[in-house]
């Protein structure tokens, strides 16, 4: 089957990737946005949140180490779907259990957060997306803020009105819901036999291992901001900048959605002017608003979170696509990438959940992450950095 002459291929996969990834995201982050109404042993949220932060992107960094050998077997569009599964069931298993099943959450959630962009990679690589590539892949990770903006308006709405166990409950509905609609449409396409392409095994150092390799720095430095944000905002963050419990997932679903127009429009621009210029701008952008948030609070304090947020979940799409053209085998190279995503993301958001019992721990913590985006900055600037060329 020819994939790239068929008109409905690109929608099609984008539709089901997507929605794949939007609420394997929206469960991973349905515990820090219920932050305020969920304890585990009676313990403010700030002594355990860190912690279900780092099990589950350590497990993620894990899982993302066969992510690879599974979508050479199964095929992407299986293994996508199987974060689905893993989804629902920590979805089920933390509405039945507040304390044995948030750690089986963690656990399963990063399943599935360590399967799902290895799994897109390997079918966005095989798609003809020479002209737009950045704009495809900008508009597949676009459904990270999505996923975002649904755990942080629709469950504390549901869970305001019904408890959380309904708002849980209802999100791993949806979850086998989106499992049906990708088979019926997968098949359309014929996602459900596509595999990767064969790739000779590489020996020694290749250039196209150095250019994934010289990616990793930017990726461990961004995903520390973005998911250790993501993480601890509405919980741990939003109470020490003086931004109200009621407001602080308001505020974080605003930067959803700004994070999606970025993606889109940062994802256009990428393909006209290449990618090393756009995630300069991003991390410019992002070490100034988190110099920002180190002498604001209030509503200044609240304007900073919006935008340091939006850009730190802007720039998954361009950077991804910049390691799924690096020549490398896609699976491999993705899986490479997002082992240094989620090795951040086990990181920090202990880091920030351990510096609040210290005096000015958390302005150590966003002082340090934004020293470390601007030596990423740096990085990309001097010779050797980002790849200048336009895609």
């Amino acid at each position: 089957m020819d994939l790239a002459a068929d008109r409905r291929t690109v929608p099609v996969t984008l539709f089901t990737l997507m929605s794949a990834q939007t609420l394997v995201v929206a469960g991973t982050l349905s515990i820090p946005i219920l932050a305020q109404d969920y304890r585990v042993d009676g313990n403010p949220s700030s002594s355990w949140i860190g912690i279900y932060g780092s099990v589950l992107f350590f497990i993620a960094a894990v899982a993302t180490q066969v992510s690879a050998r599974l979508v050479r077997r199964f095929g992407g569009f299986r293994v996508s779907q199987m974060t689905l599964a893993f989804a629902a069931t920590g979805l089920l298993a933390v509405a039945v259990d507040q304390q044995i099943g948030l750690y089986i959450a963690a656990a399963l959630f990063g399943c599935a957060y360590g399967q799902s962009n290895t799994a897109s990679g390997s079918i966005l690589s095989i798609l003809d997306l020479r002209i737009h590539r950045n704009l495809v892949f900008s508009a597949k990770q676009s459904a990270v803020p999505l996923g975002g903006l649904i755990a942080a308006f629709y469950l504390p709405l549901v869970s305001n009105a019904f408890g959380y166990p309904v708002a849980l409950i209802g999100l791993a509905v949806i979850c086998l819901l989106i499992w049906v609609a990708s088979e019926i449409s997968g098949r359309l396409v014929g996602l459900h036999v596509l595999r990767p392409k064969p790739m000779p095994v590489a020996t020694g150092r290749t250039p196209h291992h150095r250019a994934v390799s010289s990616l990793v720095l930017v990726f461990f430095v961004l995903a520390s901001v973005q998911l250790g944000f993501s993480v601890t905002y509405v919980g741990i963050l939003a109470p020490w900048l003086d931004i109200r419990p009621d407001m602080a997932a308001t505020i974080f679903g605003t930067a959803m959605f700004v994070s999606i127009l970025l993606r889109l429009v940062l994802g256009m621009v990428a393909d006209h002017i290449g990618s090393a210029p756009v995630i300069q701008i991003i991390i410019f952008i992002i070490v100034l608003s988190l110099s920002l948030l180190l002498t604001s609070t209030g509503g200044g304090a609240a304007a900073a979170s919006v935008i340091c947020i939006a850009f730190a979940f802007a720039w998954n799409g361009v950077l991804l696509s910049e390691v799924a053209r690096s020549g490398a085998p896609p699976e491999q190279a993705t899986s490479q990438a997002m082992t240094a995503f989620f090795l951040a993301g086990a990181c920090t958001p202990l880091i920030i959940g351990w510096s609040t019992g210290f005096e000015l721990g958390l302005t150590w913590v966003i002082a340090s992450l934004a020293i470390a985006a601007s030596l990423a900055l740096l990085r990309g600037l001097l010779p050797g950095g980002f790849q200048r060329r336009a895609n």
